[in-house]
């Protein structure tokens, strides 16, 4: 069964520095997760199509319990978005900078959401996550998980305009 947990060890370690702005915090809260995971992997079913979203309900939940303690409110900063690179199909560098910047704004809007939406948001597009595991990680139905995700887009569409671009 623990063959089950290394492919998502990565994984979980990179959501976690999304929530986490300090990579020793991090790699305690992943490391805390992991151990947990470990110990409760008796209880899980023998289905291994629910372990993705059984581990990051525990990362979750870990990291969450850390901020409580701490009395740690902040989600990310950028440096959790610094590491991505973005694609390159040799663009012209004026274009390279407008994405840039784009992306720059994108992720400061990330940042201005509600908690509950900006989790759906990064699940999604940063862990590529299916709705219904979502649902899983963050304890809700279905439906909630779509509910959040489409008022996340709203929300993200009109800090969009809000927020200044810069070149």
């Amino acid at each position: 069964m623990l063959e089950l947990l290394q492919p998502h060890e990565q994984e979980i370690y990179h959501f976690l520095c999304r929530f986490l702005v300090n990579t020793h915090d991090t790699q305690d809260i992943c490391q805390e997760a992991i151990y947990k995971a470990v110990r409760g992997i008796k209880s899980l079913k023998d289905d291994s199509q629910y372990v993705r979203a059984w581990l990051f309900r525990i990362a979750r939940n870990e990291a969450i319990n850390f901020m409580r303690k701490r009395n740690r409110i902040t989600y990310e900063g950028e440096e959790g978005f610094r590491s991505q690179q973005l694609p390159d199909p040799a663009p012209d560098a004026g274009e390279q900078m407008d994405k840039a910047a784009e992306v720059k704004q994108l992720h400061a809007a990330i940042l201005k959401l509600p908690e509950h939406e900006r989790e759906v948001v990064l699940l999604r597009l940063k862990n590529e996550m299916a709705f219904q595991e979502i649902a899983d990680v963050l304890g809700v139905t279905l439906n909630n998980a779509l509910v959040r995700m489409h008022r996340a887009t709203k929300r993200l569409k009109d800090l969009m305009e809000t927020i200044p671009r810069e070149s």
